[in-house]
């Protein structure tokens, strides 16, 4: 493990705030609400200006700013001229008020206007406006993305972690929003947070006379937690606080997570411009790709706490990089394929066109659900099955515009990226689903609502080619038809060649409590997701919609990727 996994009864939560950032002794309150009861002249200095500085800002007083730092730099002091022991009350506290001075500081300029995460801070001191530079430390991302600093005190943590990770220690935590709304990064969301640590690192001679002035005074220092655990701090060295859940919350809260896969089913048309392959980190030259694709009515972020526990393994840190693959679940299954594949291409030619990198050729694909299948389109040969499962006649003899023709050719006939090394299927519906044949899959169905133009385009191949689609196939097909038992599409999928390149695992859902029948995880049966010809399968007892979550899945899944 990295460091600690902090489970929700041990962390110290108030106002939905973490507020235990502590050290070796285990976390205690930073004391956000402290009493003030300070063990030196220092400490109570340090709670005054806190004190000073809440109220500059309740009314509304931009010297509240300069308050916070003063208090920060005071508390800084205790920890390194004092050399205060960190498990004692006073180097507890001390702690505790330099990472809540510091964390309000930042808030309190940006909202003033004195900060640029990406260069600067501004202090006034005696009177004259002080430039603080910001050091950006060993961050995969330039300082150009550092578009704004948010205190994870508003964020709304995200739903259905079952773990916690953050890790107690010296530092305000913050989250960074990186902004790019034209999305000039490929493969990065317009709005897309991560994990930062701040530390100020103040010149304690001009401070308090303590040495020689040092000539680049105070320096504001922006710290990536994930690949730094200890800063130093006087003669020591201390951990370095974290919470690596509050990026994963706040991509949650500004992507509408709640609402997000509910409009990706019932609305695909409306979501296409959210479709595509997406990095959680800039590429990273020499690590093997995961890319997680979600299932039916879901989206990438059901995947947040496997990710954060993978991510959280150093071993695999260091081995992988985890991207996410992100559709609309009203298509068919065969569409978003299309996209995958087109996406996959466009990752060599982004990132490494001269094939360079060997890491892009053993890439993992993790799919869940209906996600496994879409998955598998990348690794099987079509060749004339597919095509002729929909049409009686060959596509050459078809009348049709050079935009369908492209589309179908592009959708229908595919064979294995020669970039997936391994796949790895997660409660995958092989040959189908019950929830597709009952009741509630219909209604389902016919609340989807396919694109306008989707539509046209279906209605003028079938009237400029009269008898050219197979019985039951003159409709356009939604990701509910095709997830029917037996359909034939889904059939002529389970039987297409795969890539003897790859190597394929299953995990499978199986209910033992509920006695179902057919037995399965209550979506897919046991006889749906099994398959031959993989490298190893594991059973675990949980439900489908669980699967993602579960711990046992989440360590078969590294498992697998360490190789064991």
């Amino acid at each position: 493990m990295r460091d600690i996994l902090v489970p929700p009864a041990r962390r110290f939560v108030r106002g939905g705030r973490i507020v235990a950032l502590i050290l070796a002794g285990g976390c205690v309150a930073s004391g956000r609400e402290a009493s003030g009861s300070a063990a030196s002249p220092s400490l109570e200095r340090a709670v005054a200006l806190r004190e000073q500085a809440r109220r500059a800002l309740v009314e509304d007083r931009a010297d509240g700013v300069d308050l916070y730092y003063v208090a920060a730099v005071e508390a800084y002091g205790v920890l390194v001229l004092r050399g205060a022991d960190l498990d004692s009350p006073a180097g507890r506290e001390a702690v505790g008020l330099y990472n809540d001075s510091l964390n309000r500081c930042l808030q309190a300029a940006s909202a003033f206007g004195r900060l640029d995460a990406r260069s600067r801070l501004e202090i006034v001191r005696d009177g004259r406006r002080t430039v603080v530079p910001i050091v950006h430390r060993s961050f995969v991302w330039s300082p150009q993305d550092f578009s704004m600093l948010v205190d994870p005190a508003i964020i709304e943590p995200m739903p259905g972690l079952k773990t916690r990770h953050a890790r107690c220690g010296l530092g305000a935590v913050e989250v960074v929003q990186r902004v790019d709304l034209n999305r000039t990064t490929p493969f990065l969301a317009r709005t897309h947070p991560f994990a930062a640590t701040a530390v100020l690192r103040p010149d304690l001679g001009a401070w308090f006379g303590a040495a020689p002035s040092d000539p680049a005074g105070d320096q504001l220092e922006l710290i990536d937690p994930w690949r730094v655990d200890g800063v130093p701090l006087g003669s020591r060295v201390v951990r370095l606080a974290a919470d690596f859940d509050a990026p994963m919350s706040q991509f949650w809260a500004t992507a509408r997570g709640s609402r997000l896969g509910s409009l990706a089913f019932l609305r695909p048309g409306e979501f296409e411009q959210g479709e595509g392959l997406y990095v959680f980190e800039p590429y990273q030259p020499g690590k093997i790709p995961v890319v997680l694709v979600h299932g039916l009515r879901s989206t990438p972020l059901d995947f947040a706490q496997m990710l954060n526990d993978l991510r959280f393994d150093p071993v695999l840190d260091a081995r992988y990089q985890f991207w996410a693959f992100s559709y609309a679940t009203g298509y068919n299954f065969l569409h978003s394929a299309r996209l995958l594949r087109r996406d996959l291409d466009r990752v060599r030619e982004t990132f490494d066109p001269g094939g360079a990198d060997p890491a892009l050729g053993q890439l993992v694909l993790v799919g869940y659900s209906m996600g496994g299948l879409v998955s598998k389109a990348q690794v099987t040969w079509s060749g004339q099955a597919v095509w002729e499962t929909v049409f009686t006649r060959p596509l050459e003899s078809l009348r049709l515009v050079p935009e369908t023709r492209q589309l179908l050719t592009e959708t229908l006939f595919f064979e294995p990226r020669p970039s997936i090394g391994r796949v790895i299927f997660l409660a995958t519906p092989h040959r189908g689903a019950n929830m597709a044949n009952a009741l509630l899959g219909r209604l389902a169905d016919r609340l989807v609502r396919l694109p306008d133009d989707a539509r046209e385009a279906y209605r003028q191949v079938r009237d400029d080619n009269p008898g050219a689609f197979r019985p039951g196939l003159e409709q356009p097909v939604s990701s509910i038809d095709l997830l029917q038992k037996e359909h034939p599409l889904l059939m002529t999928l389970d039987h297409l060649p795969r890539s003897p390149a790859v190597t394929f695992h299953n995990i499978i859902g199986l209910q033992q409590k509920h006695d179902l029948k057919p037995p399965g995880d209550g979506v897919v049966p046991l006889t749906s997701s099994r398959i031959d010809g993989v490298a190893s399968e594991r059973i675990i007892d949980e439900r489908h919609v669980d699967m993602p979550t579960n711990p046992a899945v989440i360590t078969e899944i590294r498992r697998i990727l360490l190789g064991q």
